[in-house]
């Protein structure tokens, strides 16, 4: 059986395929909370200036009407908002960082550790003065074909 083929091979390449996947779509969360609180930013200028919000801005805020809305009240909810973006932000960015650790891990052949060599039997010495010392023997790791690393590309 090839390292290909190999079952433990195909699973990791199926998790790094399924982190790979969850890292695009954090990357789309980012941008698009980066998007809204831009938008947030623009409107509350609109607001300061005393120009009329934009119908996308009374939609974003579910306003039907800006009857009772006074200016500090608006402005108290964009800080929020924006807030609220700026937290969901840095969350998503730590989930992301704790998905690259992941993955880096996963390229880490499981069979041999990282070492590149897996240890077959262990043999004794007897040294001159008396002291007895094992002497492990190795050979090449076959998952990996001794580079200590799984190839995870695609």
């Amino acid at each position: 059986m090839s390292t290909e083929d190999d079952p433990r091979t195909l699973r990791i390449r199926r998790e790094v395929l399924g982190i790979r996947e969850n890292l695009r779509k954090k990357s789309q969360a980012l941008d698009q909370c980066q998007e809204q609180i831009d938008w947030l930013a623009g409107w509350a200028a609109l607001l300061d200036a005393g120009d009329t919000l934009p119908k996308e801005a009374l939609e974003f805020l579910d306003i039907t009407t800006l009857h009772g809305w006074t200016k500090l009240t608006l402005r108290l909810r964009f800080a929020g908002l924006a807030e609220n973006l700026k937290e969901r932000r840095e969350t998503i960015v730590d989930e992301v960082k704790r998905l690259n650790e992941a993955l880096k891990s996963m390229e880490i052949c499981p069979q041999c550790s990282g070492a590149g060599k897996v240890f077959t039997v262990v043999s004794y010495e007897r040294m001159d003065e008396g002291a007895i010392i094992p002497r492990p023997h190795s050979k090449p790791c076959n998952l990996c074909a001794g580079k200590g690393r799984i190839s995870v590309a695609n």
